[in-house]
């Protein structure tokens, strides 16, 4: 692979190529070669994996992990960087760069991209599939709970997001970042902090401080096949009203009635006082399970 580029010599290519960063699209370059490296190292990539990288930017980490994994499917929305990103990584045989927003709505990925991994997923010499990403910010949510909820078999996420939706993804019960995202997120596996970034590893300097964030997915386990649209639709109903409880909000909801959702979280060892943020996710998982369908 070609030598990563200092930051001086990124800022002078990038000007050269008349490319100036887009604030809108969240075109913050992690431009720190330890960490880099340490995004890398962190992935623990083989020979017999397929890597989708979201937002390759200039193409400094796809070139890292195309010396380390399989093959690399990289996505990079905007033509200008995309091309660059071709021309870094031109020597690498196990890349390629697709140009497309990853994202077809808030709701849904690009269908191009998906039936991509899918195909790539299905060859035998590539084993395992994992998604190693400096994630835009404006982006990072949905994208990382919509290859969560997607079918792809991902074994392994490793994302570069903004601090405060680190803190969401990982949250802890009763606390106040705890809500939907992590909920959703933490359904599918173990969300981990791994390490937070100053933006001073970055150009041009994010407003705000990045972690990265392991996420281990484990499969749809706590509830059965078929019903995770449902728990999804649930868990925001009971969010929306996080200030009531649980009691009062099923009541409200549910064909049963007070009476009915009494006697299931008695049985179930919750108080009928408690209110969402209370409830871990493997209680919530319980709790939906537990009552009757709408």
């Amino acid at each position: 692979m070609k030598p990563l580029p200092t930051r001086s010599e990124l800022k002078a290519l990038l000007a050269e190529k008349g490319f100036s960063p887009k604030r809108r699209l969240g075109q913050n370059f992690l431009v720190d070669h330890n960490m880099l490296r340490f995004i890398a190292r962190t992935a623990e990539l083989g020979q017999a994996e397929l890597v989708l990288e979201i937002g390759a930017g200039t193409g400094m980490l796809t070139g890292l992990l195309a010396s380390q994994a399989g093959h690399i499917i990289a996505v990079e929305v905007d033509p200008g960087l995309a091309g660059i990103c071709r021309e870094y990584v031109s020597a690498e045989s196990n890349v390629e760069v697709i140009t497309a927003d990853i994202l077809e709505s808030k709701s849904a990925l690009n269908p191009q991209v998906l039936s991509r991994c899918r195909r790539l997923s299905k060859s035998s010499e590539l084993t395992t599939f994992k998604v190693v990403s400096n994630l835009p910010y404006v982006v990072a949510t949905p994208v990382v709970l919509n290859l969560l909820e997607s079918d792809l078999n991902i074994d392994l996420m490793v994302v570069l997001v903004q601090e405060e939706i680190a803190a969401k993804f990982a949250a802890e019960v009763n606390t106040p970042e705890y809500g939907v995202p992590g909920v959703l997120a933490q359904v599918h596996g173990n969300v981990e902090v791994v390490r937070r970034l100053s933006p001073r590893l970055f150009w041009p300097e994010p407003e705000v401080t990045s972690t990265l964030v392991k996420i281990t997915p484990a499969g749809h386990t706590l509830f059965p096949p078929g019903r995770y649209d449902q728990f999804r639709a649930f868990v925001k109903t009971l969010f929306s009203h996080r200030r009531k409880t649980i009691l009062k909000i099923l009541s409200q909801k549910k064909p049963t009635g007070k009476a009915g959702i009494t006697a299931v979280l008695d049985k179930l060892g919750i108080n009928s006082k408690s209110r969402p943020q209370e409830l871990p996710v493997p209680k919530l998982a319980e709790l939906f399970v537990s009552l009757p369908a709408s």
